[in-house]
């Protein structure tokens, strides 16, 4: 099978042409979800605004966010990070349920 690469690089450009749209529809998404987390609320306040989060939380590592998972490992509402429930944290190959 011969592939045609005009075709192939027109269907690359028509699926990607509108990527950050995408990901800003996914990242509403998100904070439609989370709006109500200990972590979100501190930087945006309920916020959903994409923008506003562009601007006002910080790019993380994972010790940033591990005082968080702790405190959800030792029994606190998943609620602290997420709208989703945790109902299993693996630690170091250990399964902990909370």
């Amino acid at each position: 099978m011969k592939l045609d690469h005009d075709s192939v690089l027109k269907e690359l450009e028509r699926i990607t042409s509108k990527a950050a749209e995408v990901q800003d529809n996914i990242l509403r998404g998100i904070l439609e979800r989370n709006k109500d987390t200990e972590y979100l609320s501190k930087y945006m306040n309920g916020s959903k605004d994409v923008l506003e989060f562009k601007r006002a939380v910080p790019i993380i590592i994972y010790k940033d966010i591990y005082p968080y998972i702790q405190r959800i490992a030792n029994g606190e509402d998943s609620s602290l990070i997420t709208g989703h429930s945790i109902t299993e944290i693996l630690c170091r190959s250990v399964s902990v349920s909370v």
